[in-house]
């Protein structure tokens, strides 16, 4: 018996439990439906599609909410257009460069116009006094009064919510560079027939003085993509020809096709070959295309493919062997030590004692004279160079006394620092005319061009080439960025040519 009592406790215990697993599984089941039907919900609430593409809607005035615009302004900006559905309550709006959230959204609502002729409603109308009936009979309108003008009509119709234009300084002044920048509306065939017509108008002499000028050079054959790159970037032939290639390449070919044709040999002359004198020919049309592009001579521009204008190349044993010496230099009454000599290595930021160093060298060897500093007349000077430093980078302030201008060469191409600076000097011109009389007050723009840096190191380089250039009587834009390179050796051999050394 006791056996018996406890096989049937046990089965008790195991249909209670088997119950209690069952009633357990189904209150999982009710709360797990429950949670699925809420996450639905909270899924169908925040990835809806309120808005359908083409639908007219208004954003929210982010710069009203912030109190960054005009408080005159809407609370709501538009009508805008829904372009597309990105998903997750995101959407893409005509006119906006970035997407919109639906929570800063809301459906636009035509206004409905009514008629003028609708009369209103006896519920509208107001209880008013009782109008005594005219003595004289009414005329009836004419037929232009019958005819509701357009004004009428559209005066009922409600403007859509526009965002007043509170732009900034900044954003005005980005606008007019924008704008001052856009090309002339010509066409590529007009501009390309204009090319043409200057070239034949160019004497053979002068062609044929520039392709044997250009067969003087050599394009680098690099081994490999990576010598590609750098021969791109330091040779000045190889970097003008891709140049073109990359802008304007169907007027590069155009170029090309017609100087072959044009050095044709003629029966009666001894001119050798044109297909032999593809690789000249190659480097004459990018300095052509340079030439009529600047409105310059391409004599001058034959200039930019050598590896130093206006210079000569140094060897690069040569160039920094001497700067481990302890000995400091003395150049043109500035004494270099072994740490401005240094910042002439590649990469590096040139110091402002090398900079004036090499611009008072420069000066002294075109003016024949040491320059000093004195509180003379201006007007005896022809030129005035100044180097200026500015947030870490240099650009050159050139000026012309006796022309009264000056102006501003920037290898980095800021209007802003332009500006600022030459309104510093007009200040400080009408300060010195107070000390010293004769200093001119009046001063005109003079618009200068330099070639743009593509570092960040090479800013100062660009100085002393732009200065070298413009004291030489050359254009600034034969330096570019293929000779920095170079132009840092040739600066280094110059200070230590003309040097004296002492302890």
């Amino acid at each position: 018996m006791p056996s018996d009592n406890s096989d049937e406790v046990e089965l008790n215990h195991r249909i209670v439990s088997f119950v209690h697993l069952i009633k357990t599984q189904k209150d999982t089941k009710e709360e797990i439906k429950k949670a699925q039907t809420k996450q639905k919900e909270y899924h169908d609430r925040n990835h809806q599609k309120p808005f359908l593409p083409g639908e007219q809607v208004l954003v929210k005035n982010s710069k009203r909410i912030n109190r960054c615009g005009d408080k005159m302004v809407h609370r709501w900006t538009g009508p805008f257009t829904i372009a597309d559905y990105i998903g997750k309550g995101v959407y893409k709006v005509n006119g906006r460069k970035t997407v919109l959230n639906a929570k800063s959204l809301r459906r636009y609502l035509t206004p409905k116009t009514t008629a003028k002729s609708q009369k209103p409603t006896a519920k509208s109308q107001k209880p008013t006094t009782k109008r005594q009936k005219p003595t004289t009979k009414r005329q009836k309108p004419t037929a232009k009064s019958q005819k509701p003008s357009a004004k009428s009509q559209t005066a009922k119709i409600q403007k859509p919510l526009k965002q007043l234009k509170t732009l900034s300084s900044n954003v005005k002044l980005h606008q007019a560079r924008k704008t001052s920048n856009q090309p002339t509306s010509i066409s590529k065939e007009t501009a390309l027939n204009d090319f043409e017509r200057w070239l034949t108008l160019l004497p053979n002499s002068s062609l044929e003085f520039i392709v044997d000028k250009c067969s003087n050079y050599n394009m680098t054959n690099p081994r490999d993509i990576l010598h590609f790159t750098a021969a791109s970037l330091e040779c000045p032939r190889l970097s003008m020809y891709l140049k073109w290639q990359k802008n304007t390449p169907s007027d590069l070919d155009q170029c090309i096709t017609t100087l072959v044709e044009r050095l044709k040999p003629h029966p009666l002359r001894k001119l050798p070959n044109p297909v032999k004198r593809v690789p000249a020919i190659m480097i004459t049309a990018p300095v052509l295309l340079e030439a009529y592009s600047t409105t310059s001579k391409p004599e001058d521009v034959l200039l930019t493919l050598e590896d130093v204008p206006l210079g000569y190349s140094v060897e690069s044993k040569f160039c920094f062997s001497k700067t481990k010496t302890k000995q400091r230099l003395h150049v043109a009454g500035h004494a270099l030590t072994t740490a401005d000599l240094r910042s002439l290595r590649p990469r590096e930021w040139l110091n402002d004692q090398i900079v004036n160093a090499f611009l008072c060298l420069s000066s002294t060897e075109s003016n024949k004279q040491a320059p000093h500093h004195s509180y003379d007349s201006l007007m005896q000077y022809k030129l005035i160079l100044m180097p200026v430093c500015y947030k870490d980078h240099w650009f050159l302030l050139v000026a012309r006394p006796s022309h009264r201008t000056v102006g501003v060469l920037d290898s980095m191409h800021s209007i802003s620092r332009q500006t600022r600076f030459l309104n510093h000097w007009r200040k400080f011109m009408k300060a010195r005319h107070q000390i010293v009389t004769g200093t001119p007050t009046s001063w005109t723009l003079e618009q200068f061009v330099s070639s743009k840096q593509a570092d960040g190191d090479s800013c100062g380089v660009f100085v002393l080439m732009n200065a070298y250039a413009i004291l030489h009587k050359k254009e600034p834009t034969i330096m570019r960025q293929c000779h920095v390179k170079g132009y840092r050796k040739f600066v280094s051999h110059q200070l230590f040519t003309h040097s004296t050394t002492t302890p």
